[in-house]
């Protein structure tokens, strides 16, 4: 014999939607959401100043303090002659970033030869961040030029010529994944 219940609402005594640990959901190490944002607009800039990348921001609220924060980036960066500087950030500060030296840059990529205007390479992170808040984040990337005058692309190489045999436009991601502490 099979039971069924079907309601149409769940609510805890207060009223408001349960959460996964007032379900019995938060299990340590157990994935509780999943944002993620995804951008095939391109990106560029000839700015040495750090701004940020059209597309790549997703934002999560943890459900416990606890809470770790999986994030991980996947994009595709393009450039002229030296290939742009990008970060990290969790709202304002930079996350997975070197520990010195003179970028201090998070992510970098670079590629060197006469044909760099066709070269779209690579940008990737996996982060397992410890917010330790309950409140909203926001999660983002950041991209500059490595020196003003140069051009820093996202989602487009230099050339831009897309060919369908080489050369395309490609779309980039970033995912965060709420993990149970």
């Amino acid at each position: 014999m099979t039971s069924i219940l079907k309601v149409s609402t769940i609510q805890t005594t207060a009223g408001s939607v349960p959460t996964a640990a007032d379900l019995g959901l938060n299990v340590t190490g157990s994935v509780l959401q999943v944002k993620q944002a995804v951008t095939d607009a391109t990106w560029s800039t000839t700015s040495s100043t750090l701004t940020d990348v059209t597309g790549m921001s997703v934002s999560i609220t943890p459900s416990a303090t606890s809470s770790k924060i999986l994030v991980i980036v996947d994009a595709h960066i393009g450039y002229d002659v030296y290939a742009g500087v990008f970060h990290l950030l969790r709202d304002t500060t930079k996350i997975y970033a070197g520990a010195g030296g003179l970028t201090r840059c998070g992510l970098f990529t670079n590629y060197y030869g006469s044909d760099v205007q066709y070269a779209l390479l690579p940008l990737t992170a996996n982060y397992l961040d410890s917010p330790a808040t309950t409140s909203s984040i926001t999660y983002k990337l950041q991209g500059s030029s490595i020196s003003s005058g140069y051009t820093a692309y996202v989602n487009r190489t230099h050339a831009n010529l897309s060919e369908t045999n080489r050369d395309g436009l490609t779309a980039s991601s970033i995912t965060v994944m709420e993990i149970a502490g």
